[in-house]
This record gives structure tokens, sequence and C-alpha cells, in this order.
């Protein structure tokens, strides 16, 4: 079983590859959220993985929501991997990854960093199409050899000793994040055409439709999986969107409709 979280499709492209060759179902954690689905009976020699995106370099709070949920014996004696995509350095995130899945109980027997195009385009430009194939085929290649390693089950050691030295940057880093997790700067522009799809898919429900047009409420994950999935590019976080482009992976939900 594979466990993901995804907003642009990076993540679920990768759990559903994975799934595919390992040969487990993948389910969104999102999904289990909803429907208080934290308890699982694995077969005997199921492979357990958890497939999800580096935010500010630790961990998505609804990752950790899921996590902390879980009941710790349903995972004990089993090889449990974990897949962390990103855009760039992901600082100390993947060994505090292992580490919070250690606190609440679950061990990590591997941890795996996959490069993945960027989708974090508050800060960053969305890749053109030469960036895109480039990234995406590089991906493939990290991702053939984590298949190749859970298929054998092997075990690799993390934190590393970067990963320690990263420590406090990272925490302050990841702090910064979740004390700016606003919705007030997103905006929608005449473009937008009432579908409502940023709505459903808002895994924290910070989108309500009023008037056939989104308005935000509380904090969000800035997962920009509304903004970057508007089908006609209607949404904006402030001035420092609107020039850019958006980013989904072109694979990513080619089965899914909504998480």
């Amino acid at each position: 079983m594979l466990f993901y979280f995804s907003a642009t499709g990076n993540s679920l492209f990768a759990a559903r590859t994975i799934s595919d060759q390992i040969g487990e179902d993948y389910v969104s954690m999102v999904d289990c959220i909803e429907d208080e689905r934290f308890r699982f009976a694995f077969s005997k020699d199921e492979r357990v993985g958890f497939v999800f995106p580096c935010y500010f370099w630790g961990l998505p709070p609804i990752v950790k929501s899921f996590v902390e949920n879980l009941s710790t014996s349903d995972f004990e004696g089993r090889h449990l991997f974990l897949v962390m995509t990103c855009g760039s350095v992901i600082g100390s995130a993947l060994g505090d990854a292992v580490r919070y899945f250690k606190a609440n109980g679950i061990h990590v027997s591997a941890a795996y960093r996959l490069l993945m195009p960027e989708n974090y385009v508050i800060v960053f430009k969305a890749p053109s199409d030469k960036q895109l194939r480039r990234r995406l085929n590089h991906s493939a290649a990290i991702l053939t050899r984590i298949i190749t390693d859970v298929h054998e089950s092997r075990t690799n050691h993390h934190p590393t000793m970067l990963s320690r030295i990263m420590i406090l940057p990272s925490r302050v880093f990841h702090a910064y994040y979740q004390k700016h997790r606003s919705t007030r700067p997103f905006s929608v522009s005449d473009r937008c055409i009432g579908c409502g799809l940023c709505a459903r898919i808002c895994p924290t429900h910070s989108i309500a439709m009023l008037d056939e047009k989104p308005e935000w409420h509380g904090d969000c994950l800035q997962c920009l999986g509304c903004l970057n999935r508007c089908p006609t590019a209607a949404i904006d976080y402030g001035r420092m969107t609107q020039k850019r482009g958006r980013y989904v992976h072109p694979d990513g939900f080619a089965e899914h409709s909504t998480h």
C-alpha cells in the first residue's frame, strides 16, 4: 500500500508509478482523513510507502496529521519507505520526516528524495517545455532506482550528516512557512468560469464558492493546487503570480479528477 499527498500531480505520479511496478495499491492521505480511515490490514509481505512533497524544508501539515492518527501496530515489522518529492534542495526535511515517523511509533526502513519539476510559482517560474522534459527525464531515472530498491526491500540510513547540520536552518525556514500560510493574497479574475474545481480539491476546505466565485478563508497549506490547476488560470496569489506560468504534472492527474 502506498499513501500519497499531491496538489499538482508530482507525488501522485510518483506514487502511481511505484504502485504499478511493485503491484501495490495507492490511496490519497486526504481521502483517508476525510473518511477517518486510519486502520489498515496489510498482507504478510505487503510493502508500505508514503509519497509526499517537501514544504519549506519540512513535512506538509496534512501529512503530519495523517501520520499522527495512524495505528502504529498496523506497521510493525514491515518494510516501510518514504519518497519526498521536491523542486530543489530540502534542508533536513527527509531526515526530519524519518524522525517524525519514529516519534509517532512508525519505523522507516528507507527514505528517498525525488527531484521533480518546480511547482511553487509564488517564488519560482513554472518550467519551460525544455526544462520540463529535462527534469522529467532526470526524475524517471531516479524513480527507477527507487523502485529497484523497494523491490529488493533495501534499507538506507537517514538522517545523513548533512541533514543533521541543516536541522536548525530547516526548522527556522519551516517555522516561517507555518506563520505565513494566509489565504488573504488569493484573488480571482474575470476569467473564472465558476467550475468549482478549486473548492473541490482544496485539502483543507479553505475555499467556498459564493455566487459561482471562490472565496478563501482561514489558513491553507499553500499547496497551490487551486492556483496551478485552475483551467483558466484565473487565480493569483498577490501580484507575484500574475506574470508567471502554471505547473501541473503532465501525467499526474490522468486518472484522477480531484486529489
